[in-house]
């Protein structure tokens, strides 16, 4: 969900520079005891169709494309040698054997189910099955328990179950075996047998489990929260419709959402051309907003926030929301902001900052002037936070996307872009982000830090240019304690969430490969 990002960006802006009179070595809020309590019982589920399906699927065909291309094993196998390294650090094996990242690689690319569940101590159990033939699967088997050996582990075979097991400590085991046609992989009470923990419903196959659906994920507990949503469970099955993807979810809020779903009110500075919009409302009680907002004088209640980006020029990125008083509120903040934030943008490297005009500006950075200001439109006071000088236009606000944001829809959360040309966009803004981050450490002794995408991403990201197109997500009130969740796009992703799982992929694989770029090559003038 890139605008959820993109609004979070925005409220750390807010929450950074009401920081006057505080220590400028701020810590990241923990979360509170009630909701570690919550987190207890986690638990998580994930089918999938399996990349080798989706590879030659008649349905989905952009998603068959960006999976097909020349550069996309490389992506793939990325994911793979990222998760297997996780992995192995869980199931205390010897990390250095790269035989782990192609047994997983084998697995992705087959219909698979994983579930799990966490206790307070950690990863309690979880539950990989997948769909492979016999022969395939002891294959597999077999390779598997010779990595286990080379890594001085001891496979050892549990009595009257055709699994084999590998003990770990507190009284757990890893355990593999094959049954009803699937292959299994099981983490959890050494003393028992894994077929046991097998769920009634993993009896039929993922495939069978998943029937029209390509993938199907649920989260609860502490792993509901992703972007900082206040949800107790989400759930979301992605189903293929025409040259599209369509995703379907369920979102449970942490606590009732309250009544007065309002119209949505859009400011008339937003005109075409546009590359991309959202409009959301309760916004606290969708967001789990930083607690010291409410102790710096912030607008907690921001009920209606708009971001859109410009289609004229590169970059142009907007939020907006109404706050009585915006002008009162920087004439507070701004000259005390200066002194307790200007020289942390400066040893960030960010150029400097100076509150002039009733406006808090970021001068010097690369390619943008982040400003956050007071605005009057229609005699509705607004907050502005712009990355651009802001110019307007004489164009209308597109009807069509008008149109979508129908009342009747009751709707709390609407985003449209198009994606394809917004992940270039994203790899210069989340550069940036650390001006919106200042209260977490922003410099290293290599100065500031920035995202440099691992050499699979730099081939594999541009062939997804010309087949993402238009992605619209929309969050709905169903009930109170019931939110629906709807996308329509080519792959599934937003630009903003692409670019995240790349940033996370480079961050966290464990082979770096970051080669030097090569020179173009030029032919002498004749």
């Amino acid at each position: 969900m890139r605008a959820l990002w993109r609004l979070s960006l925005f409220i750390n802006f807010l929450v950074c520079l009401s920081t006057s009179g505080q220590s400028t070595d701020t810590k990241p809020v923990r979360a509170s005891s009630t909701v570690a309590s919550a987190s207890a019982l986690s638990d998580f589920e994930f089918q999938s169709e399996g990349l080798k399906n989706l590879a030659s699927h008649t349905n989905a065909p952009s998603l068959k494309k960006v999976l097909t291309v020349d550069k996309a094993r490389d992506f793939t196998s990325q994911i793979a040698r990222v998760f297997a390294s996780k992995a192995v650090g869980v199931l205390h094996l010897s990390p250095r054997d790269p035989q782990y990242a192609l047994l997983l690689e084998e697995l992705l690319a087959a219909p698979l189910s994983i579930s799990g569940k966490f206790s307070k101590e950690g990863l309690d159990t979880f539950q990989i099955v997948a769909e492979l033939p016999e022969k395939d699967a002891s294959l597999w088997i077999e390779k598997l328990s010779s990595s286990i050996k080379n890594g001085k582990g001891k496979v050892d075979a549990i009595p009257n179950s055709s699994f084999s097991k590998i003990d770990q400590e507190k009284g757990k085991s890893f355990s593999f075996g094959f049954t009803n046609q699937q292959l299994v992989l099981d983490f959890g009470d050494a003393s028992g047998d894994p077929k046991n923990r097998l769920p009634s419903k993993s009896q039929k196959t993922p495939m069978a489990s998943l029937g029209t659906n390509l993938f199907h994920l649920r989260l609860s507990g502490e792993l509901a929260r992703p972007l900082g949503l206040k949800a107790k469970e989400v759930e979301f099955w992605v189903s293929p419709r025409g040259e599209n993807l369509r995703t379907l979810g369920k979102i449970v809020p942490e606590k009732p959402i309250s009544s007065g779903i309002q119209d949505f009110v859009v400011p008339e500075i937003i005109r075409d051309p546009l590359l991309s919009f959202f409009a959301v409302q309760k916004v606290d009680e969708l967001f789990r907003l930083p607690t010291y907002m409410t102790e710096f004088g912030l607008p907690l209640h921001m009920n209606q926030v708009f971001g859109w980006s410009d289609g004229g020029l590169p970059f142009q990125s907007f939020l907006l929301t109404e706050l009585a008083g915006s002008r009162a509120f920087l004439q507070s903040l701004g000259p005390k902001a200066t002194n307790i934030l200007g020289p942390k943008i400066s040893q960030a490297g960010f150029g400097t900052l100076s509150f002039t005009n009733d406006s808090l500006v970021v001068k010097g950075t690369p390619f943008v002037v982040p400003t956050l200001e007071p605005m009057e439109v229609k005699g509705r006071t607004y907050l502005f936070a712009n990355l651009f000088p802001f110019a307007k236009t004489t164009n209308a606000f597109p009807r069509e996307l008008l149109q979508e944001l129908d009342p009747a829809k009751k709707l709390l959360y609407y985003d449209w872009e198009i994606s394809e040309s917004r992940i270039s966009h994203w790899q210069v803004l989340n550069s940036l982000s650390p001006i919106f981050r200042l209260d977490q450490p922003s410099t290293s002794q290599n100065g500031p830090r920035t995202y440099i995408p691992n050499y699979a991403q730099l081939r594999w990201l541009p062939l997804l240019e010309g087949n993402l197109g238009n992605t619209v997500t929309e969050i709905s009130l169903k009930s109170p304690d019931e939110l629906a969740f709807v996308r329509n796009s080519k792959i599934g992703f937003t630009g903003m969430e692409i670019m995240a799982l790349s940033q996370w992929l480079a961050n966290n694989d464990p082979v770096k490969e970051l080669p030097s770029m090569p020179m173009p090559v030029t032919t002498p003038a004749k």
